[in-house]
């Protein structure tokens, strides 16, 4: 066989890939409940959760301004979310920021005598903002 010839075996390269992949995959996801995997599935769940918000993050400052109450429960638990996993990554970079953003939702909360806690959060109150 001359070299640069191709052997023949590429679907079987392929499929070899391929079953790896489905083992890989269906382990992971087998094991997901696992203690050792449970505080990484919930990271990921929350970070999944946070990029939900972050994309309505806009529409959702608006409607906080004008003191809607699942804005701001939901914004006060954004930001107490990115400050726990942002914690856990040890990224102090924008940490501080971070920081005063949440204050500032606490305080609007606090001027506004509001009963609001980022522990009353559910994921349907991103339907209506």
């Amino acid at each position: 066989m001359a070299s640069g010839e191709s052997t023949g075996n590429l679907h079987l390269n392929v499929l070899g890939v391929l079953v790896a992949v489905i083992i890989c995959a269906g382990t992971l996801y087998s094991q997901r409940e696992h203690i050792y995997f449970k505080e990484v599935f919930y990271v990921s769940r929350l970070k999944a959760l946070q990029n939900r918000i972050y994309r309505k993050l806009k529409s959702i400052k608006q409607q906080a301004e004008k003191d809607d109450v699942d804005a701001l429960i939901t914004l006060s638990f954004y930001y107490a979310s990115l400050k726990f996993v942002y914690l856990l990554d040890d990224n102090t970079l924008t940490l501080n920021q971070v920081d005063s953003d949440f204050l500032a939702i606490k305080q609007q909360i606090q001027v506004r005598g509001l009963n609001v806690d980022e522990r009353d959060f559910k994921v349907e109150m991103l339907e209506g903002l």
